[in-house]
């Protein structure tokens, strides 16, 4: 994309529902390129708070697109994510599968995606976000695992696993296999 046609598409997104659909599967799908990588992430960022549930859709769709080991220059999107209502209201299987081999530390995208989802379960029967669970199950058994050196973050995972126990939610037993080996 050449950038003297960004003020057109810029006047486009704001035309309507249509572009703004065009301008995040865009995003999603150019955020790997460096020349227009800090607009892909701001639009993104933006998008991943549209009321259009498509829209966001195709803005999480990003983290199918960055690759794993590639997670570690995309912090800040995925913090904006995790407070976004792409998160809250959809299905974050593209997120979750992209943290299950980062290369980076993700005990604290993990925990924060815990809590929320915990809570959430309890209110929220949605399959999307049964299937959330499902995935971060996995998710909490590793950083769980891993976390056996850093007394702080494995008392964060503990709390974590009795509200889960409280609220009886499916895969706890998965988690306590875990504890109970150590």
């Amino acid at each position: 994309m050449d950038s003297k046609y960004i003020p057109a598409a810029d006047s486009f997104i704001e035309e309507g529902i249509d572009y703004r659909r065009i301008a995040a599967s865009v995003a999603a799908n150019s955020i790997t390129g460096e020349e227009f990588r800090d607009r892909a992430e701001k639009l993104l960022i933006r998008f991943f708070n549209d009321e259009d549930k498509q829209i966001r859709q195709q803005a999480d769709d990003v983290f199918g697109k960055i690759g794993s080991s590639d997670l570690g220059r995309f912090i800040d999107l995925v913090w904006h994510y995790l407070k976004s209502k792409a998160f809250y209201d959809d299905d974050a299987f593209f997120f979750f599968n992209t943290l299950k081999d980062a290369s980076l530390p993700i005990h604290e995208f993990v925990i924060h995606a815990a809590e929320f989802i915990i809570e959430d379960s309890a209110h929220n029967e949605s399959h999307h976000r049964q299937h959330d669970l499902f995935q971060l199950m996995d998710l909490l058994k590793h950083e769980y695992a891993a976390s056996e050196k850093s007394p702080e973050i494995r008392r964060r995972f503990l709390d974590i696993i009795d509200k889960m126990l409280e609220k009886e939610l499916y895969g706890i037993d998965e988690i306590l296999k875990v504890h109970e080996r150590e």
